[in-house]
């Protein structure tokens, strides 16, 4: 038989595995990211293979996390879901918050489940934009997948 400090333990452990599974579903369910979630925010691009859809997360009719109709910025910044700032606000993302820095207009081609695939192409888009600075933000972790074997 059980002594009553155990059993006392055990009933909290197990209250409190119970309630973090019932929040971690709740809001898997709930939240539109992470990424792995519906692929409802995508629209193919012949490009890029995808693209975000217009308004999802805040998304320009081109689909990144940018200003409509920006055709020149002095910073551009390439990269995934750190660089879109998945979970943040426009402003707290952080291409946003090195332009209010330095105090330069910006572009955003930060989106997630991109890679170095994506990368080289919007580097074509973002020099025709002609900007002082371009960032290309690597994750290795998942910006090599496909490319080593993974």
């Amino acid at each position: 038989m059980m002594n009553r400090g155990l059993g006392a333990f055990l009933l909290t452990a197990i209250s409190i595995s119970a309630g973090l599974l019932i929040i971690e579903l709740g809001l898997r369910l709930l939240t539109p990211y992470p990424n792995n979630l519906p692929r409802s925010n995508h629209v193919a691009d012949p490009a890029l293979g995808f693209r975000l859809r217009a308004n999802s997360f805040g998304a320009n009719s081109d689909g990144f996390r940018s200003a409509e109709g920006i055709k020149k910025a002095r910073l551009v910044a390439i990269g995934d879901s750190h660089t879109f700032g998945v979970n943040a606000p426009i402003e707290r993302s952080w291409p946003s918050i090195l332009s209010s820095h330095m105090g330069i207009s910006y572009f955003n081609f930060g989106v997630p489940g991109y890679n170095l695939r994506q990368y080289s192409t919007l580097l074509l888009r973002a020099f025709e934009m002609e900007p002082a600075i371009v960032i290309v933000a690597i994750y290795p972790y998942n910006d090599f997948e496909g490319f080593c074997g993974t």
